[in-house]
């Protein structure tokens, strides 16, 4: 993508980066990166609908699509941010609920599966792994932020649709990478691929334990 110099992916793990170094070195200098980290979101990348992703040297978006799987994973992290330090930030706690109700309404297929992504109203097939991983910890965190039972039901029905068909039964095998889905049925698994790693899987295990733990 020509002229591309930020993207919300890039702050985003900046953001997950500072928050678990605030949790060893609670300092001032840490607590406030995180705080103009949070104002990029809030001033720079979200919008009411959703979460711009490419972005110029001037911060001009480059794109208009609505990537729900960065959405997802936005809610639950901006929110880490919120509880570790602290920070009372009514814009950000507002934008979280405003974005998990977009992606409650808009970012489902016919199974009310989240999408990857939408692009001039034109949702890709494609179920990806870490999409998966990151809607069950997204609409978990959502249920314990607002108590809504339909949260709670979303998180477990990705869960389930998870355990049902991502995860690889083979021997030493850990998720399937994609699966191809023509908006009723699963018609093709793809085995995980170069580029794959256990990130978004793992955390989301550790993180629904704790979550549940507590």
């Amino acid at each position: 993508m020509p002229d591309l110099d930020f993207t919300t992916n890039t702050h985003l793990h900046f953001l997950e980066a500072y928050i678990n170094f605030y949790m060893t070195t609670p300092t001032f200098d840490v607590k406030t990166t995180l705080q103009r980290l949070l104002i990029v979101f809030t001033d720079k990348i979200a919008t009411p609908a959703s979460c711009l992703q490419f972005f110029n040297a001037d911060w001009c978006p480059l794109t208009q699509e609505i990537s729900f799987s960065h959405d997802i994973e936005t809610i639950w992290v901006l929110q880490r941010t919120l509880t570790v330090t602290g920070i009372k930030d009514v814009q950000v706690s507002q934008f979280i609920e405003n974005l998990g109700t977009q992606v409650a309404t808009k970012g489902f297929d016919n199974n009310k599966i989240i999408c990857d992504h939408s692009n001039t109203l034109q949702t890709s097939p494609r179920k990806t792994w870490w999409t998966l991983a990151e809607a069950i910890i997204g609409f978990y965190n959502l249920y314990q932020l607002t108590n809504s039972k339909v949260y709670y039901e979303l998180a477990t029905h990705h869960f389930e649709m998870v355990e049902r068909n991502f995860v690889d039964t083979r021997s030493n095998s850990e998720w399937y990478a994609y699966l191809i889905n023509d908006g009723h049925q699963i018609l093709q698994k793809i085995s995980p691929t170069l580029g794959k790693a256990p990130y978004h899987t793992c955390r989301m295990y550790t993180e629904t334990i704790a979550r549940l733990s507590r």
